[in-house]
């Protein structure tokens, strides 16, 4: 049985299907983000484990016990809000040591606990200060103290660092995955950022419509995703019609390049397209790795990578990436000709998106 399970889950809210037959296990001490766009069911799911939604339909249990029927503060759980919700008249230290003021812990246990979690966390010589002396990125560090301090059985993170600037965020989320990787506690991480699920995730749960459409690890999702939105939405992908040959073989269209379709879809009628990620694609290669020949339209240095839109024709359109040390000092010029090269193992076929 593992850590967290959230079987059969279904919510309504008025006419809108928030959840919709949601299953989902998390293992002990794992770090387990729910990825996807505004409105996709990611935030009420996590407030249906935390006790703040009462779900219609389904169970949650953590460590074996069911919880569905407690309220939030008996079911052992720390959650970190997305505005923080600190209190503004009292301090780090008092902020943190709430949840344990209010659990009765002694104060001198309490108080070495939140000294412990103040260097944890990064607060030392901040602890006397108040939320409004203190930078966002520090606020969000008492969120998450305050919410370890009672050493929950779950930890739960609602879209922590969406207030944060880009270079905190990315600084902060590793900071994140550190502490509760040390302190072995089970997390459930609620984003909408696809590069934030990627770098911190043991196991992605990709949602849309309140469903989830494919869970698995980081790497699994980006390279093997099982549907178009999930390639879509996931870092960035061509997506290339294909047209079958017969049993497991397709062609993309108007290219001599094969693909095997997956064993599982090979003997339905329904329509399929090619995922082929841009930095799996390259300027030379084998005669059957062959994808096509087009121009180059539009070039964007990177530093380490530059990105080439390549026109093949039409309004067809592919979008390379390129180690920028493999290409001449001076760049592609626009207009240059380019043939242009596919692994078909590198290559996911996917249902199309209005049959998916």
């Amino acid at each position: 049985m593992a850590y967290l399970e959230i079987r059969n889950l279904t919510k309504r809210f008025g006419e809108v299907l928030a959840l919709d037959d949601v299953t989902l296990a998390v293992e002990a001490g794992e770090f387990v983000s729910l990825l996807g766009g505004s409105g996709c069911g990611k935030t009420t799911l996590l407030r249906a484990v935390a006790g703040f939604v009462r779900q219609d339909a389904g169970a949650i249990t953590i460590a074996g016990r069911p919880v569905d029927t407690l309220a939030p503060s008996k079911r052992d759980i720390g959650f970190v809000f997305q505005s923080y919700a600190l209190f503004p008249t009292k301090t780090v230290r008092q902020n943190i040591g709430f949840a344990l003021k209010l659990r009765g812990v002694s104060r001198r246990e309490r108080e070495a606990r939140v000294q412990k979690l103040c260097a944890a966390v990064k607060l030392d010589g901040l602890a006397d200060r108040f939320p409004h002396e203190i930078s966002g990125g520090q606020q969000q560090r008492v969120a998450l103290a305050r919410a370890i301090a009672s050493e929950p059985a779950l930890l739960l993170l609602d879209e922590p660092l969406s207030a944060l600037d880009a270079k905190i965020r990315a600084h902060l989320r590793l900071e994140i995955r550190s502490l509760v990787e040390r302190l072995g506690v089970t997390t459930l991480y609620v984003t909408h950022d696809q590069e934030e699920a990627l770098a911190i995730s043991d196991r992605i749960a990709v949602m849309d419509q309140g469903r989830i459409l494919q869970a698995g690890a980081p790497m699994a999702l980006y390279n093997r995703p099982e549907s178009r939105f999930v390639a879509e939405f996931i870092g960035e992908t061509n997506l290339l019609d294909i047209e079958r040959l017969g049993g497991r073989t397709a062609r993309i269209v108007d290219s001599p390049l094969t693909v095997s379709l997956p064993e599982k879809l090979s003997g339905n009628g329904r329509r399929y397209v090619a995922s082929i990620r841009p930095e799996h694609i390259t300027a030379e290669g084998h005669d059957d790795h062959r994808l096509g020949q087009g121009r180059v339209l539009a070039v964007t240095f990177l530093g380490p990578v530059t990105r080439v839109e390549v026109g093949l024709g039409g309004e067809r359109r592919l979008l390379v990436q390129f180690p920028s040390a493999k290409l001449p000092a001076e760049g592609l010029p626009r207009g240059a000709r380019l043939t242009l090269f596919a692994d078909p193992a590198q290559v996911t076929v996917v249902p199309d998106k209005d049959q998916a």
